[in-house]
C-alpha cells in the first residue's frame, strides 16, 4: 500500500495509507456519522467534490456491488481503519478496487477525531489529499491556488 498526505487548511498535517485511486485532490470535508451504507454514502449528490469522513471506526468489511450505488459523487474517502477483505454475499469487490475503478482517493490509518475536531471550529474546512505530493510546503500552495 501506499502512502498518502492529507494538508488541511488549519496548517495540520496528516499521514495515512492509500487504499483508493491516486492523484491529488482539493475538496471541503464532509462528515458521515452513520453506521451503515458507506457506499450509498458516497453516491449522495451533496457529496460532489466533497471529501467524505466516515466516523465509523472500519470501512470496507461490506465491499461494494453495483446495485447499491452506480456513482460516486465524493472526490475523496477518509477513514481511520479500512478492511480490503470482505464478507458480504451481495459484494463484487472491495470498497478500494470500487473506489479506484471511479477515481476517488481513499485515506485509512489516520486520526479522524483531529479532523472532526479541526471541523468543529471551521465547518467548511478544506484539504489537499494526495498520493503524489508529501511536501507539506507544495500541499500549502496547492490549498491556496
Amino acid at each position: 500500500m501506499k502512502k498518502a498526505w492529507i494538508y488541511l487548511e488549519n496548517g495540520t498535517l496528516l499521514e495515512g495509507i492509500s487504499f483508493g485511486a491516486d492523484g491529488s485532490v482539493v475538496a471541503e470535508v464532509a462528515v458521515d456519522r452513520s453506521m451503515i451504507g458507506a457506499q450509498e454514502a458516497l453516491a449522495d449528490p451533496l457529496l460532489a467534490s466533497r471529501a467524505l469522513l466516515f466516523m465509523m471506526p472500519e470501512i470496507g468489511n461490506t465491499g461494494a456491488n453495483d446495485e447499491d450505488a452506480s456513482e460516486v459523487n465524493a472526490s475523496a474517502v477518509l477513514v481511520a481503519s479500512y478492511q480490503d477483505r470482505y464478507s458480504n454475499f451481495r459484494a463484487k469487490e472491495s470498497l478500494g478496487s470500487y473506489l479506484c475503478k471511479h477515481g476517488v482517493l481513499g485515506v485509512s490509518h489516520i486520526d479522524i477525531k483531529a479532523i472532526n475536531d479541526a471541523l468543529q471550529k471551521n465547518p467548511s474546512l478544506k484539504a489537499v489529499i494526495s498520493t503524489t505530493i508529501n511536501d507539506k510546503t507544495a500541499l500549502q500552495e496547492l490549498l491556496e491556488a
